[in-house]
């Protein structure tokens, strides 16, 4: 039988080949297996200063990929040929053989290439970083005001606004964010680890966000703030479609990205198995990621219905309750 990408797509996911080939360093390293999380893979890529190599979603392929800081990209087949110095045929024998398939019987014989270079010695990160809040001047009400959310829903939510922040980046390199003129920045304080976002500002400033501090690993924003128990329950998008839901007596929690596998987030997971909600949703952004999204969480998770809301192409839950509510939710 001639093995082809077709063949093993319809056995695993692009994600399923990836964590089978690359478990062994997120293991080495301590690491969660999951998008966006750094670790060293010299075989791929190279010499590497700091850990850079991470998997992602990719909104055009509907796949999974790797990619890392010095520009190399690839998909599952692509790792599995580095990996082994092979050819892309012989790669779709490796996979058949190191999963189990069962796609076709012919031997094949491999053995990992020797590292292109040795990572160097890690320096320990320094997660130290101070925050100069600001008070809560019109100009920083006001951008909230228009999705009908208050100041008393920001400080429910340990959201500041700030003028300065210090932090240490890449390498330990000291950086500073201060407000500029026209321009608004505000913190959501965790205590130990804290998260930057920069709303676009036409202009003045781009749409930004920066994690200082020691993230936690299991981040489920809203998660505190919920009542014991309730009607329904929606996971959303991002933080300001959270705070928009609140604010419109509705209750939601959001992930680090849309792209974070609810079903590999424990605290989000015991939501849903304590029952405290008598109906759960997944409701993300009306984009081509945000629809596959849903249907890709609700099949994984039949407890987690999808709710498509009839909305104009790439709007969010915020956009939709921004102009006074007018909404058709129930």
């Amino acid at each position: 039988m001639h093995i082809t990408r077709q063949h093993i797509l319809s056995k695993v996911s692009t994600f399923e080949i990836l964590e089978h080939f690359l478990k062994e360093y997120y293991e080495r390293e301590n690491a969660d297996f999951r998008p966006g999380v750094h670790v060293y893979v010299p075989e791929i890529s190279g010499e590497q200063k700091t850990p850079s190599f991470n998997i992602y979603a990719s909104r055009t392929s509907n796949e999974y990929r790797w990619k890392d800081w010095v520009g190399h990209d690839g998909s599952c087949f692509d790792l599995v040929m580095n990996l082994y110095g092979v050819n892309f045929p012989e790669a779709l024998k490796i996979i058949n053989k190191e999963m189990g398939l069962g796609l076709d019987s012919e031997n094949v014989d491999y053995s990992k290439v020797k590292p292109k270079a040795e990572p160097k010695v890690k320096v320990e990160k320094d997660y130290t970083f101070t925050v100069t809040y600001d008070y809560w001047k019109q100009k920083y009400l006001k951008f909230w005001s228009h999705y009908g959310i208050s100041k008393q829903t920001l400080e429910f939510f340990n959201i500041k606004p700030i003028k300065r922040l210090n932090y240490f980046g890449k390498g330990n390199a000291p950086k500073t964010i201060e407000s500029r003129s026209g321009g608004l920045i505000y913190f959501i304080d965790r205590g130990e680890w804290g998260k930057l976002y920069l709303p676009n500002i036409e202009g003045v400033q781009k749409k930004g966000f920066i994690y200082v501090g020691k993230k936690e690993s299991d981040y489920v924003f809203g998660y505190e703030q919920l009542p014991e128990s309730g009607d329904d329950l929606y996971l959303v998008a991002g933080e300001k479609d959270c705070l928009s839901m609140y604010s419109h007596g509705m209750n939601a929690v959001c992930l680090n990205s849309e792209e974070t596998p609810p079903k590999n987030s424990e605290k989000f997971m015991s939501l849903i198995k304590s029952k405290r909600f008598k109906n759960y949703w997944v409701m993300y952004d009306n984009d081509p990621t945000g629809r596959r999204q849903m249907m890709t969480i609700s099949n994984e998770i039949p407890e987690l219905r999808p709710k498509v809301l009839p909305i104009p192409d790439n709007w969010d839950i915020s956009d939709y309750l921004r102009d006074k509510y007018k909404n058709q939710m129930y």
